[in-house]
C-alpha cells in the first residue's frame, strides 16, 4: 500500500496488513495502524505528526521518523517487537509514546532539548521501561532528570554534546561504557 492521505482509525485491526509506505503522506492520524498485529515495516518520508496510538499494538521492529516533530501519546505503545526508535527533528519527548515497548536497545533523537513525564515525581528512570536500553543519543539535551538512567545496567553508550546539569541519581548503577 502506498498512501498519500489517511483519516483517523482507516487501518485499525486489519491483522494481516504487513507493509505500509508514502512518501507525501505528511500525518498518521490517532489509531491509524491501531493493532495490526502482522505490520512490521512502515515508511514514511516526510511525516511531521504522528498521533495517539498510531501504531500501538504493531509489530514494528524500528521506528524511524527523521521529519517528524509532533508524536501523541502511546504512538508506539505495545510494540513488542521494537528495538531501535530514531526521531530527527522532535524537540521534545515524553517516553509515553512507548509505552510497554521493552525491547528499544537504540534511541536517537537529534534535536531534542527537553523531556517530559506523565507524572514526573514518580518517574524512576528508563530502565523501568527499557530494560534493554544500550544506546542512547541525545546530543542537544541540556537537563537529565532525576533517575534518568538509574539501574540501566544494559546501557553501553551515551551522545550528549550540550548537557549542562544532571538531576539526582540520574547515572545510579549505570554501566554505561562511554559517555560523549
Amino acid at each position: 500500500v502506498s498512501l498519500t492521505n489517511l483519516g483517523n482509525c482507516v487501518f485499525t485491526g486489519i491483522e494481516s496488513l504487513e507493509l505500509v509506505s508514502g512518501n507525501s503522506l505528511t500525518s498518521i492520524p490517532d489509531d491509524s495502524f491501531k493493532d495490526c498485529i502482522a505490520l512490521t515495516d512502515v515508511s514514511f518520508c516526510s511525516v511531521e505528526t504522528i498521533g495517539a496510538n498510531a501504531f500501538l499494538n504493531t509489530k514494528l521492529a524500528t521506528a524511524i521518523f527523521n521529519n517528524a516533530i509532533s508524536i501523541g501519546e502511546n504512538a508506539f505503545g505495545g510494540c513488542s517487537e521494537l528495538t531501535e526508535i530514531s526521531f530527527n527533528s522532535l524537540s521534545s519527548v515524553n517516553f509515553s509514546m512507548f509505552f510497554e515497548s521493552p525491547e528499544i536497545k537504540n534511541m536517537s533523537f537529534e534535536k531534542v532539548t527537553r523531556i517530559t513525564f506523565d507524572n514526573e515525581t514518580e518517574f524512576c528512570g528508563l530502565n523501568n521501561y527499557f530494560p534493554l536500553l544500550e544506546s542512547f543519543s541525545m546530543p542537544l539535551l541540556q537537563v537529565v532528570p532525576e533517575n534518568m538512567f538509574k539501574d540501566s545496567n544494559k546501557l553501553t553508550e551515551l551522545i550528549f554534546t550540550d548537557l549542562r546539569e544532571i538531576g539526582k541519581y540520574a547515572f545510579y548503577n549505570c554501566n554505561a561504557a562511554s559517555f560523549d
